[in-house]
């Protein structure tokens, strides 16, 4: 069975691979940098609980650097935190990061939207499957699925989700039950940018434990999820793990280093479990709403012989202006459509359309490379946040020049980002790089060509014939 089933033994200390930020190879004397700021950062949020972990990093001359990171011990299991009413629900969530609700949802709106779920799936894997080429089949897969965070198979389905009327009226019930506790946290103007439905089979393996908004080097404030359990959902069916109370930079940081403990090949106790966490089964029409920071995952599921069978989850996340992800799982033409005051029966927010901002997340979301960088300059113009998680993501297919806008955002502390000359001078430094690889592929693909006969001169007789 894959389900989550192990218990907490004492820590260990290990070696491991600890550091993985870019240019690491070509620069050891950046591993003294990395440590010296890593520390102060540990006892500052750990204090005495902290203990000791140390981690080596391989290097291109062959000269292992060793690296110290400091985690506390395990954390006890949490009680999940459901709830009978929403009066202490803005308190609940603040706390814990996330709170539950029994059977909010009608169960007969939870059904229609399963069936749905069902056809809608049946469709886009079917158009999927009958696309003419390669390049059509891409399209259509952006369009209908999101690539998941995954162990090894890929075994998890998220679908997007058309507006269709039982989609509506689940967010409507979803807007009128949490939008007034949400309000605080987003504003009514806040921005639906996932509607989908994560589906797992009999045998699914588990996630790793995550959080979907990073607190440590991303400047970005929280986004919401709200989850709405479309069946009865067993601990057979891999339910969804929490971790309450990890929406902190010490959990985050704690989860780095056990991270690099597991990829040095210790088996020990699973990390859900080290954090505290705990499976939320329930039963159709029951609510999870979680701050995108909160450490979670998807659990396992068992064999069908054993109780294992599909579990559609309907999730549905917002954020506030200012504050754009670094990805949505929406359907292309709802993007920036939709508001939190769309859904809780008031009036709706009266917010002007923004084309060239939709058009440009949409070209982005395609994980095209210039599309990237322009949606990251035009965030970065606008004070947006998620300028520095689009610039990065531009960084990571080789753009020199993301790599110096963040370089300079470092620099200056900007858009949430503390300021960190160490970081900021290491980015430029890979900017660099990017640029003269970038130069010497191009100089490459010239001589290659020039050393190409032309067509016309293939096909010219010679003087002798």
């Amino acid at each position: 069975m894959h389900h989550l089933a192990e218990e907490p033994s004492a820590p260990k200390k290990m070696h491991a691979d600890f550091l993985c930020a870019p240019g690491t190879q070509e620069q050891p004397s950046f591993f003294s940098s990395v440590q010296s700021a890593l520390a102060p950062l540990a006892e500052a949020v750990w204090g005495s609980r902290a203990t000791c972990v140390t981690t080596t990093v391989d290097t291109a001359s062959q000269a292992p650097a060793k690296l110290s990171c400091k985690a506390p011990s395990f954390l006890p299991p949490a009680p999940l935190p459901w709830l009978d009413s929403l009066e202490d629900g803005h308190a609940t969530l603040s706390r814990e990061g996330c709170l539950l609700l029994d059977k909010a949802i009608p169960r007969e709106k939870c059904e229609a939207l399963a069936a749905l779920v069902d056809l809608v799936l049946d469709d886009a894997l079917k158009e999927v499957e009958e696309a003419p080429d390669a390049a059509s089949r891409s399209i259509l897969t952006k369009k209908y699925f999101r690539k998941l965070v995954h162990k090894t198979k890929q075994d998890r389905i998220e679908l997007t989700l058309p507006m269709e009327p039982q989609v509506r009226e689940v967010l409507d019930c979803i807007g009128q039950l949490l939008s007034g506790m949400l309000e605080p946290f987003l504003t009514r103007e806040a921005f639906l940018v996932d509607l989908s439905c994560m589906i797992t089979e009999a045998n699914a393996e588990p996630q790793p434990l995550h959080a979907d908004t990073k607190i440590i080097d991303s400047g970005l404030l929280p986004l919401f999820t709200v989850f709405v359990a479309l069946q009865d959902i067993t601990k057979m069916m891999g339910p969804t793990w929490l971790c309450p109370r990890t929406h902190n930079a010490e959990s985050h940081l704690r989860l780095m280093a056990l991270q690099a403990v597991q990829k040095s090949g210790f088996v020990g106790p699973s990390l859900v479990h080290q954090f505290g966490g705990m499976p939320a089964d329930c039963e159709t029409g029951s609510v999870i709403c979680m701050n995108s920071q909160l450490l979670h995952c998807g659990g396992g599921q068992a064999s069908a012989e054993e109780g294992g069978q599909r579990r559609r989850l309907l999730y549905v996340t917002f954020y506030r202006p200012g504050n754009t992800p670094a990805e949505h799982s929406l359907r292309d033409e709802l993007v920036g459509q939709y508001r939190l005051g769309d859904f809780d029966g008031l009036p709706p927010p009266n917010c002007e359309p923004d084309a060239e901002y939709d058009s440009l997340f949409v070209a982005a979301n395609r994980r095209e490379l210039e599309a990237m960088l322009q949606f990251a300059i035009f965030l970065r113009r606008r004070a947006d946040r998620g300028a520095v998680m689009w610039f990065k993501r531009a960084k990571g297919k080789g753009h020199p020049l993301a790599s110096m806008h963040l370089a300079e955002i470092y620099l200056q502390g900007e858009l949430g980002v503390f300021k960190d000359p160490i970081q900021a001078e290491h980015f430029r430094q890979e900017g660099l790089r990017l640029y003269e690889a970038l130069k010497a592929r191009a100089a490459s693909s010239e001589a290659e060509s020039k050393e190409e006969p032309k067509d016309e001169e293939l096909a010219r007789p010679s003087a002798a014939g």
